[in-house]
């Protein structure tokens, strides 16, 4: 299967599983992924690793990317009537995704493992922008998600 039609399925199959656990309405293009009437979550994934053609498993980068124009976009469209979320996603697959016809639409029994972390909006603030060829990104390490997380978490407890 192409890597972006890959892409494009799997990141669908993770909205319908976010909006299957809080509900909501999820959004196909040019909106905030999930929205109920009180939060919205915009949807970041990643598999955890990949395979090589010669069979070696690696694990992806430690950061996510994320467009500006779409983080103040969402921020100005539902800041004023919605909380806004992030969900970091990472993801086991069970076989390599060239391996994939490129006519299989169902990958859900393909996943095999997800975990999601959650960091309020402004959390993204404190990254520079970085100027790309594709237009303006936020690079986020996921160790920072994680640390962040876990901090908020034990101060609930």
């Amino acid at each position: 299967m192409h890597p972006q039609r890959f892409k494009v399925l799997v990141e669908e199959m993770h909205r319908k599983w976010l909006s299957h656990v809080f509900g909501g309405i999820t959004h196909h293009a040019n909106g905030i992924d999930l929205r109920t009437d009180t939060f919205g979550i915009e949807l970041k994934t990643r598999m955890r690793s990949f395979t090589l053609k010669n069979g070696t498993v690696r694990p992806c980068h430690g950061q996510f990317t994320l467009h500006e124009e779409q983080l103040c976009c969402f921020e100005e469209a539902y800041s004023s009537r919605l909380e806004l979320y992030l969900c970091f996603l990472r993801y086991d697959f069970a076989r390599p995704v060239r391996s994939l016809p490129q006519h299989q639409h169902d990958l859900v029994d393909l996943v095999s493992g997800r975990e999601a972390w959650f960091v309020p909006w402004a959390f993204t603030g404190k990254y520079s922008v970085s100027s790309a060829f594709t237009g303006p990104y936020r690079y986020i390490p996921f160790r920072d998600v994680v640390t962040y997380a876990l901090q908020c978490n034990s101060a609930l407890l």
